[in-house]
């Protein structure tokens, strides 16, 4: 290709496309233009000092993004929950008719509750067991 661009341009110009294969970044140069490669700097990134790249001293050392990005989320949750419950006590509280030092109410009822009453069976008189029980049960139509 720089043979057929050397033919095309002039002789002064043929002259210096050698001399520009020598420089790496250069692809051809001419006194009209001069084209290459562009140069690509990668950063240097120092993801674990004292793993590989030592950090520079006189510049402080960057924060790992994945850390300061858990670290908001975990910030952002905390303070979200703190204020659902600050609603959620103040909601209560307004709700609550007595305070907490008072009394406790009375004594749960003795006997059973509404539900058991309605779904619990009467209970079954008991059988006699021995001969003597037998005998001092009441018998129907007798009168004692």
């Amino acid at each position: 290709m720089l043979a057929a661009l050397g033919t095309c341009l002039p002789a002064h110009a043929a002259e210096a496309a050698p001399a520009a294969s020598s420089d790496s970044g250069t692809m051809v140069d001419t006194p009209a233009f001069k084209l290459g490669w562009p140069e690509i700097k990668m950063p240097k990134l120092n993801w674990k000092p004292g793993w590989g790249g030592e950090a520079d001293p006189t510049k402080p050392a960057a924060a790992n993004p994945f850390t300061t990005a858990v670290e908001r989320v975990s910030t952002a949750s905390q303070q979200a929950m703190a204020g659902a419950r600050n609603g959620w006590n103040q909601a209560f509280d307004k709700l609550r008719t007595t305070s907490t030092d008072a009394a406790p109410r009375s004594k749960e009822p003795e006997g059973p509750g509404f539900w058991a009453r309605l779904f619990t069976p009467p209970e079954e008189p008991q059988q006699a067991r021995t001969v003597s029980e037998f005998i001092a049960q009441d018998r129907p139509g007798t009168y004692r």
